[in-house]
């Protein structure tokens, strides 16, 4: 009689969509190898934003967490999600975590599994600006898990400098690309479709409540904390300017949840014909705009990741990066957040638009998900 052995289990934890983004290529890639019994476990820090993104990547969560209690800060966030994904990892007794990038939920759940001798993999490790309170709490996330985890899983080999200069053995680092590359490319060969990308430009048109097909589109994303108080001042007064002098372009600004974000925006910028304050967007009609936009003003840090793969330029609305190959690629620039700056910068790449976008691909080639899994299959199968 043939006796069947249970797969030995990897959890996978995620809060943010960002996460899921990037995660999902990992778990398909991991499921395909046949090694483990992947666990995706979802602590519930970002429910109504997550759903969308889980069904259209096709990732479904085996284990709902609850780590929200109405409006509390950091410290109390990060206590509880410790907690929780203790208990939950103990119930679960995975051979392995794996975690991504800088977020609240990375970070405490790497700390409950090193507490509980579980071995960690970093996807998205070695990522470093330099600065310990730019971004914020991101960066000192970063350097604790590090420090923390076992396997390393660099997108590019300055991240892996990074981590060989902090003394990290260089056997337990694989330079592997960001998946979000794979998730980006996977989208928009999908919209290549014709009825595919009527569909998805139509559904935003009806989001944003006027035509796009044709039209100057210029999307903007801002949420860093660092940015809240006079800087975001500065960039709404930057963006009121631009959405005067550009009146035939349309301005699209997907809105954070965040009130310390919503709340200005709304006040300053509620009125513009042009410019237009939309929900939080979906992977499919994000990855659309990012490919029909002329501009990007972001100070997000994926955004840097996605835009040069598909050749649209970005201006960098912070006075740091993490990701100073996109700014080594040519479609990135920073430009900082004080008002003239920013009206100068964007003001020229709107008059002359760079012809033809030559995409670039500093962050991998769309394989990182395949090359994330093979290394981890290597150590812990």
């Amino acid at each position: 009689m043939i006796l069947s052995m249970a797969l030995p289990k990897l959890a996978v934890f995620l809060g943010t969509p960002p996460e899921a983004i990037k995660l999902a290529p990992v778990v398909r890639s991991l499921r395909q190898l046949g090694c483990f019994e992947v666990v995706v476990v979802n602590n519930g820090q970002h429910v109504e934003l997550l759903q969308p993104h889980l069904s259209h990547l096709g990732l479904q969560v085996d284990v709902q967490l609850e780590v929200m209690e109405g409006d509390s800060g950091l410290p109390q966030l990060y206590g509880r999600i410790q907690r929780v994904a203790g208990q939950q990892l103990r119930a679960l007794q995975p051979v392995g975590v794996i975690v991504q990038g800088d977020t609240a939920t990375a970070a405490m759940t790497a700390q409950a599994a090193f507490l509980e001798g579980i071995p960690i993999a970093h996807v998205e490790a070695g990522l470093r600006s330099g600065s310990s309170t730019d971004p914020f709490p991101e960066e000192m996330n970063r350097r604790l898990i590090s420090q923390l985890c076992k396997l390393h899983l660099a997108p590019t080999e300055g991240n892996r400098a990074h981590l060989l200069a902090e003394g990290i053995d260089p056997a337990l680092i694989a330079v592997t690309g960001n998946p979000v590359v794979d998730a980006l490319l996977h989208e928009q060969k999908r919209q290549e479709e014709p009825e595919v990308r009527a569909s998805i430009s139509k559904e935003l048109s009806e989001v944003v409540g006027c035509e796009l097909e044709g039209e100057d589109l210029v999307l903007v994303t801002v949420h860093r904390r660092e940015n809240f108080g006079p800087k975001l001042i500065n960039i709404i007064e930057a963006l009121v300017e631009l959405v005067h002098n550009f009146p035939d372009h349309h301005f699209i600004v997907p809105q954070h949840l965040n009130p310390e974000v919503q709340l200005p925006f709304r006040k300053h910028l509620g009125d513009l014909t042009n410019l237009h304050l939309v929900p939080a967007l979906d992977h499919p009609s994000f990855v659309h705009l990012l490919s029909r936009a002329i501009l990007i003003l972001s100070d997000s840090g994926g955004v840097q990741e996605e835009a040069p793969a598909l050749g649209t330029p970005v201006l960098l609305l912070r006075e740091t990066t993490e990701r100073p190959e996109a700014l080594q690629a040519g479609l990135v620039d920073f430009v900082g957040t004080e008002r003239e700056a920013i009206v100068e910068a964007a003001t020229t790449l709107l008059d002359h638009p760079p012809q033809p976008r030559t995409p670039a691909f500093p962050f991998g080639q769309g394989d990182a998900g395949d090359r994330i899994a093979a290394f981890i299959g290597d150590h812990w199968s």
